[in-house]
């Protein structure tokens, strides 16, 4: 049986999420409808949304935070 997706979001994983989701903002009019500040105040993960469209990403240290063995 083959499966039908109806949607796919990847998550990039990047030292900085700030310059990407300025990027993808500025240069390609997406919306970044949600964030997550680390204790620093600077991103560690946010969604980026257009017309259908939706890309995460999060920071190499967050994940490597959140699961030490994916260093």
């Amino acid at each position: 049986m083959a499966a039908n997706l109806k949607s796919l979001t990847p998550v990039l994983i990047v030292d900085a999420v700030e310059p990407c989701a300025a990027f993808w903002m500025k240069k390609l009019g997406f919306n970044k409808p949600s964030e997550v500040p680390g204790d620093d105040g600077k991103l560690v993960f946010a969604i980026l949304q257009k017309d259908g469209v939706e890309i995460m990403y999060q920071t190499k240290a967050s994940v490597i935070a959140e699961s030490p063995d994916q260093a």
